[in-house]
């Protein structure tokens, strides 16, 4: 189907407008849900802290009494919308592992973990206790009383395993979450809230917030309303601009069409009239400005290693051929660095951490040099490269045992490292003293380095024709 420009316009921005509509509708969709959902996680995260205290000092004292009292309970059931909880952390003096659980549905409270042969020692004390009861009249109530608890325990303990038999994977797909979770589907919103006692431990409780549908409902229905609103809107004012836009569009699309490294801000048509075409000249106008920053950016970044931070092999090319003519008063040194035995280092400690090493060695390397016509850079796998600027050859050596010491104070285990115990690097240098090319230095500062491997590595070695 043909249509003309008029239309084309028309339907193409109004494609545009309900896709962006949709994505806004979306958008404040989501917001407004997680604005909900935050607001219900901060009142039972609110309303909870007195459960929270309850469970911290259970836990920091062992007692599970306290927490399995009708009064304790009956607060939990107040809470309508606590389906599930379970309190788990460790003791303060014992360092054991406390954990309880907590049904709605049941109303009970209990307990899932024991000592080892809990059950034979309480019946050995009942057996203990009975036997001491027809010998000490005296103590007969007592003994009495202790007998009584320990059945009651006993008769605890096998109810808590039956409860937890029966009920420990109700909910056992929400528990594994570490921070707030929410099912939409099954409308359960999950805390996991840090218990204050010494040795710490975590309450995490599980809530009904079948309210949450309704709030979409409303949700929704807003958001529509706004989405129609939105759209008729836009029609109305894309078949007024329409009519207005054909011809500066057609210029606009004309100049545009062109190469867009050719492009000069200043010959966009209509940049100078004052309705909606001239705004949008005027917005192509700064969206080119930026364009050309980010190209700019775009080539920064594509001369910067993407591990390290510093400048790649790539700005190191470039930048070798100007180095030589940055101050003819002084002299250009070079440096080739190496990390030692690096290959040993990720074959012990792993790439990850052979990773983060280079990364610490690339910015202490970086750090350390203090001109701003010094550069360093990484030309690859654990090599590197330094051009400074300095007055002699003792200035080139004083920053290069100063390189050679910030390294070695990073202090990085290297178990392989030639019985040294820590990364090191090894230096080889050169001073360009006779106007030498930069090939040249390339190879005098690579043959002074392999001469610092050979002779034992973590030290710097200077070419000369004399000694290399």
């Amino acid at each position: 189907m043909n249509l003309n420009l008029k239309n084309q316009i028309f339907l193409s921005h109004l494609l545009l407008i309900i896709l962006l509509l949709i994505g806004l509708s979306y958008r404040q969709y989501v917001n407004q849900l997680e604005n909900y959902i935050n607001y219900v996680s901060s009142f039972h995260k609110s309303a909870s802290y007195s459960i929270v205290n309850t469970f911290s000092l259970s836990i920091s004292g062992n007692n599970y009494a306290n927490v399995q009292l009708p009064m304790f309970i009956n607060e939990l059931q107040k809470n309508s919308k606590l389906l599930y909880l379970k309190a788990e952390g460790i003791t303060d003096e014992s360092l054991s592992l406390f954990r309880i659980n907590y049904d709605k549905e049941l109303k009970e409270i209990w307990r899932d973990i024991y000592p080892e042969n809990f059950e034979n020692e309480l019946d050995k004390k009942i057996e203990f206790l009975s036997s001491k009861l027809n010998n000490l009249q005296e103590d007969k109530i007592k003994i009495e009383f202790l007998i009584k608890r320990s059945k009651d325990a006993k008769d605890a303990y096998k109810r808590n395993i039956l409860l937890n038999t029966q009920y420990s994977n109700k909910y056992s797909d929400y528990l594994n979450y570490k921070d707030t979770f929410v099912d939409l589907q099954k409308k359960i919103l999950v805390l996991n809230l840090k218990t204050d006692n010494k040795n710490g431990g975590n309450l995490k409780m599980i809530f009904d917030i079948s309210e949450i549908s309704d709030i979409q409902k409303n949700i929704i229905y807003n958001i529509l309303i706004g989405f129609v609103i939105s759209l008729i809107f836009s029609i109305f004012i894309l078949n007024i601009l329409s009519n207005r836009i054909i011809n500066p569009l057609n210029q606009l699309s004309s100049f545009i069409s062109n190469d867009l490294s050719k492009l000069r801000i200043d010959e966009i048509p209509a940049i100078n009239r004052s309705d909606e075409i001239g705004t949008l000249a005027r917005t192509f106008s700064k969206l080119l400005g930026q364009i050309n920053i980010y190209v700019e950016k775009l080539e920064l970044i594509n001369k910067i290693d993407s591990l390290t931070g510093i400048y790649n092999r790539r700005a190191f090319d470039e930048f070798s051929k100007k180095i030589l003519n940055i101050n003819e008063n002084k002299c250009t040194a070079i440096l080739y660095l190496d990390i030692d035995n690096f290959k040993k280092y990720n074959d012990s400690y792993g790439h990850t951490k052979g990773d983060i090493t280079l990364q610490k060695v690339a910015r202490t390397i970086n750090n350390t040099l203090e001109k701003k016509d010094d550069k360093s850079f990484r030309l690859g796998g654990e090599e590197f490269c330094v051009f400074i600027i300095v007055n002699n050859q003792e200035e080139m050596i004083q920053i290069s045992k100063k390189i050679l010491k910030n390294i070695k104070k990073l202090n990085i285990e290297h178990i392989e490292n030639d019985n040294k115990g820590v990364v090191t690097i090894s230096i080889g240098a050169y001073l360009n003293t006779s106007n030498k090319t930069m090939t040249e230095m390339l190879q005098y500062a690579d043959k002074a380095l392999y001469k610092a491997k050979e002779n034992g590595r973590d030290r710097l070695e200077i070419f000369n024709s004399e000694n290399l």
